[in-house]
């Protein structure tokens, strides 16, 4: 049931453009014409694939155009004028850390009817160093086989690959890690359904150390799957019937802290958690095959109501037999 993956570099590419009534000059009755726009272009580039960066272009005097994501097919155009690429963070799911965020903020010029092409690089924010963690709950539930595999980028002419750098990092005695988080400030958080705990170790003491010890540990939380954090750095922990969030104060140090709130409507064995660009959470739920959306507002407020509920769907395949989509789903980017 446990599956692990992971993808290789994907570039994304779009024209941005953006514009404003205040843009454009009336000529005379009923006419209008642009006072003047140009085209932007930019290539965002992702260490694995993951959730969609958005971008911001900031002028000079601080006043900031939204512009939207890579993979959107609308076009835009700026004014003319001085500014700065702003990249948000991108975020991935819950089996492959996917905390990403842009390693520039390059600046730029948008000349009348010309083109301008800007090239972002993103990064994973765990150690600065590319790498990408995989958990390895081990197969037949055997202990010997758990742990964490570590890629890195590996480049060969012009394509790029993934290259093993660690094949099992022994954790604990007893864990079996499910998923992997990053927070903000570059820790590996590793939650463990065998022993109910997530755990707070440093990029450096995995790799470096033949036994590492974590640094924080979270007990009592019973057989969960999935972690992710919010913006606001607030650790939300999936099963093993609700989604149980806890405040930033409360995992500063180990403990068996009581949630500062709980999210279980529409959910049984909820397993994979992933945010969108709006602050929503979206949980997938193994037990009884769907999708749901917990919107910002009601985590903030602490109401625990699904806005959105995607429920699973037969589908009829002829002498092939019935497909069942959404059936226990685990992932979720």
């Amino acid at each position: 049931m446990r599956t692990s993956f992971f993808a290789l570099a994907t570039v994304l590419t779009v024209a941005l453009t953006a514009c404003s009534d205040d843009d454009k000059k009336n000529n005379g009755p009923g006419e209008e014409t642009p006072q003047g726009t140009g085209a932007l272009i930019v290539t965002a580039t992702l260490p694995i694939r993951g959730g969609s960066p958005t971008f911001r272009a900031r002028k000079a005097n601080g006043d900031e155009i939204t512009l939207g994501a890579p993979d959107s097919l609308a076009p835009f155009t700026l004014p003319p004028g001085d500014y700065t690429l702003i990249g948000d963070t991108a975020r991935a799911g819950t089996f492959v850390i996917g905390n990403f965020v842009p390693s520039t903020t390059p600046a730029f010029t948008i000349t009348k009817d010309q083109t301008t092409t800007v090239a972002v690089t993103y990064a994973l924010a765990d150690d600065g160093t590319g790498r990408l963690w995989v958990p390895k709950y081990g197969d037949n539930n055997d202990l010997a086989l758990a742990g964490i595999a570590v890629f890195k980028e590996a480049h060969e002419g012009f394509s790029t690959r993934w290259e093993k750098t660690h094949d099992r990092i022994v954790l604990p005695t007893g864990t079996k890690p499910n998923a992997l988080a990053v927070d903000a400030a570059g820790h590996i958080w590793v939650s463990d359904a065998e022993q109910g705990r997530v755990m707070r170790f440093s990029a450096n003491t995995l790799l470096t150390q033949a036994a590492p010890a974590a640094e924080v540990t979270i007990a009592g939380l019973g057989a969960i799957i999935g972690i992710a954090f919010d913006t606001a750095g607030n650790l939300y922990v999936a099963g093993p019937a609700s989604v149980l969030r806890f405040t930033t104060a409360q995992i500063a140090s180990s403990g068996l802290p009581v949630a500062d709130a709980e999210f279980a409507d529409q959910l049984s064995t909820p397993a994979g958690l992933a945010f969108d660009a709006q602050g929503n959470l979206w949980v997938t739920s193994y037990g009884n095959d769907r999708v749901v959306r917990f919107a910002a507002a009601d985590l903030a407020s602490k109401t625990d109501t699904a806005s959105i509920v995607v429920t699973a769907k037969t589908v009829n395949l002829g002498a092939a037999g019935n497909y069942q989509s959404l059936a226990a789903p685990e992932g979720i980017v």
